[in-house]
């Protein structure tokens, strides 16, 4: 599906896309997640250099996975 949330002028679109795949013969019993961010709609402020803006998405990207996994949850 797709959320679109509205916080004072902060404007997120979010879309979640699912897909069912064999899980790794090595841990049959753990899926995994992955996250794609993409920042490059905001501001001038990121799109200071080339491939700026996916540094920064990239880096999101690996901070909401590392807040996830080690949620334990």
């Amino acid at each position: 599906g797709m959320v679109e949330l509205l916080l004072g002028d902060t404007r997120v679109f979010s879309k979640i896309i699912s897909e069912i795949v064999e899980p790794k013969v090595d841990r049959p019993n753990e899926g995994f997640l992955k996250f794609k961010i993409d920042v490059s709609i905001l501001s001038e402020e990121l799109q200071g250099g080339i491939g700026s803006h996916k540094k920064v998405s990239n880096e999101i990207s690996m901070i909401i996975e590392r807040f996830i996994k080690g949620s334990k949850y």
